[in-house]
């Protein structure tokens, strides 16, 4: 007997979205821009992505929507922070920079497509690099700590539990390039050689708080202290969520350790929690999600971050702050675009636990009231759960 109902993966919604897919490709059949590209010169390339009424054409060149691109462009005029030259505008040269970035590009393959030479190429991505990074104090900042998140104050599982939270912090490591005598340092227990960076961000998916340049056999908790130490100052009252392995500490609120919690085998075998500490550490690794997500979005809109790209280890250190704040930059001038294709979560992202290697919780005062506050909230939420399932029986 044939089911008269579609198929999970044909629901409405899905097919609604492939249907919008299908105009919106449709209509790129009449565009009568050309194709054959490949013999324009840089010049003409950039007006070509700029001009095209295919829009994805240029979102994937240029790792933003055009509109986007073009309010940069103006941001690094009016600063002075780029300016056109004799041989090429500033959207060449912004053009160029993300080429690179995009496909960690050498060289040559740029001067294939823009026509330049390698020393101009080299000078612009600097250039242009050095712009970028004046845009990180403008754009990366710790969130406004007088409202609570939209992301918590519409969930009632998050509100009021997780109400005095601002955001999540991690650590990833972004693979580095480096000389064999400094290599080793930088190796990191996987065996790769990368640095280690510290990033926060808000429910909004920005990152809010950026320190790389760590050596890749650094500890997250080392990366976090030097942190605190310099400039990252969480409110009274306030708090990040972390991962089990940096332990607790004032304003920085972890899950309980030796307590397992998997959010994918939770949602495919319904299984419930049992007690307070595993209902509150699934809530807060969902919650705390955010943080790889957004990792894994920057790692793949430019894909530089993903291979070790062969540049001095300062510049190294620079693309991250620059990138990260491209990063804000797009999203805060192009609510619409969410992301583009860059949403597909990274491997083992869903999944968390108290492995080896955990810090101990601290019995400092900061530390003590944290684990104070985790307990008060894992409580209240027991409770409320089970109130919930006592009144849907």
């Amino acid at each position: 007997m044939s089911n008269s109902h579609p198929p999970p993966f044909l629901s409405p919604a899905r097919l609604l979205a492939v249907g919008a897919l299908v105009a919106q490709y449709q209509s790129t059949l009449h565009d009568k821009t050309p194709y054959h590209i490949s013999e324009m010169s840089g010049e003409k390339y950039v007006e070509h992505l700029l001009e095209s009424t295919n829009s994805w054409h240029s979102i994937d060149v240029l790792r933003m929507p055009r509109e986007t691109f073009l309010v940069l462009c103006d941001w690094c005029t009016e600063n002075d922070h780029l300016q056109s030259t004799r041989n090429m505008s500033v959207e060449e040269q912004l053009a160029i920079f993300l080429k690179i970035v995009d496909e960690n590009a050498s060289n040559r393959m740029v001067q294939d497509r823009f026509q330049h030479s390698g020393n101009t190429i080299s000078r612009v991505f600097n250039r242009v690099l050095n712009a970028i990074v004046q845009l990180h104090p403008e754009v990366v900042k710790q969130p406004s700590n007088d409202i609570v998140p939209p992301r918590i104050r519409n969930d009632s599982k998050m509100y009021p539990y997780f109400k005095g939270c601002i955001g999540a912090a991690d650590g990833t490591y972004i693979h580095t390039h480096l000389p064999e005598e400094d290599a080793t340092r930088y190796r990191n227990r996987k065996g790769d050689i990368t640095q280690n960076v510290l990033g926060i961000c808000s429910f909004d998916g920005l990152f809010c708080y950026v320190m790389p340049g760590w050596e890749g056999s650094a500890h997250d908790t080392r990366v976090l202290q030097d942190a605190l130490g310099a400039d990252l100052k969480p409110d009274e009252g306030k708090y990040y969520l972390v991962d089990a392995g940096y332990g607790m500490r004032k304003g920085f609120l972890a899950p309980y350790r030796g307590v397992r919690y998997h959010l994918k085998e939770q949602y495919q075998s319904q299984q419930k929690p049992e007690n307070k500490e595993e209902l509150f550490n699934l809530r807060h690794t969902q919650l705390r999600n955010v943080v790889e997500r957004i990792f894994g979005i920057l790692k793949r809109r430019f894909r530089i971050l993903r291979s070790p790209p062969k540049y001095p280890f300062k510049t190294q250190v620079k693309l991250v702050f620059g990138l990260t704040a491209l990063h804000n930059f797009i999203r805060l001038h192009n609510d619409d675009e969410k992301d583009g294709n860059w949403t597909q979560e990274e491997g083992g992202e869903e999944q968390g636990t108290t492995e080896d290697g955990s810090q101990e919780d601290g019995q400092e005062v900061g530390a003590l009231e944290m684990k104070g506050l985790r307990d008060e909230i894992a409580e209240h939420m027991w409770s409320d759960y089970n109130m919930y399932l006592d009144s849907h029986q």
